[in-house]
């Protein structure tokens, strides 16, 4: 009988414990803090390049070429958000989480992995050159997200230059 009380207390203050965590004043628990994200930078005035899968990609600064373009196998350093609803609606991700300013690490190859930007961002990304500052908008054609996404990417430097092997 002892083992058994001992059990159901278990069982009693486990279900005490989440129960009382769950009724917190917080809404939304698991709520990621985008606020030191910038505003979308302004496309007005910019003629944008045209991917062939519908992808709109605006250079809004070039940056510097002295390494080559980024390609899409590079890891780099870069800020970056991305909003729903072409730049309107809320944030989907962002390297500004919980008040970060600072460049992460992104491996362009298995990002879509590690941070939420799927699996064309790669090739938003090649191309741009050290200090360069690119949004894109992606149809929803392309991400099967019911709006196009805006991406706003500040790229910093590069990290590892991976370059293609031809054998």
């Amino acid at each position: 009988m002892n083992r058994f009380s001992s059990i159901i207390t278990l069982f009693v203050i486990s279900a005490t414990t989440i129960l009382l965590w769950g009724c917190g004043g917080d809404d939304n628990l698991f709520r990621v803090d985008y606020s030191a994200a910038p505003p979308p930078v302004s496309l007005a005035g910019i003629t944008p390049d045209t991917l062939g899968n519908g992808i709109l990609i605006y250079t809004i600064r070039e940056g510097e070429s002295e390494l080559g373009a980024v390609n899409a196998r590079d890891v780099v350093w870069m800020r970056f958000t991305i909003w729903r609803g072409n730049g309107r609606g809320d944030i989907r991700d962002s390297s500004f989480r919980f008040g970060n300013r600072d460049s992460i690490r992104v491996e362009l190859e298995v990002s879509n992995i590690l941070v939420n930007t799927g699996p064309y961002f790669p090739k938003i990304v090649a191309g741009m050159n050290e200090n360069g500052f690119r949004a894109a908008q992606v149809p929803p054609s392309v991400t099967g997200a019911p709006d196009t996404l805006r991406y706003d990417i500040d790229l910093s430097g590069i990290f590892e230059r991976v370059e293609f092997r031809r054998d």
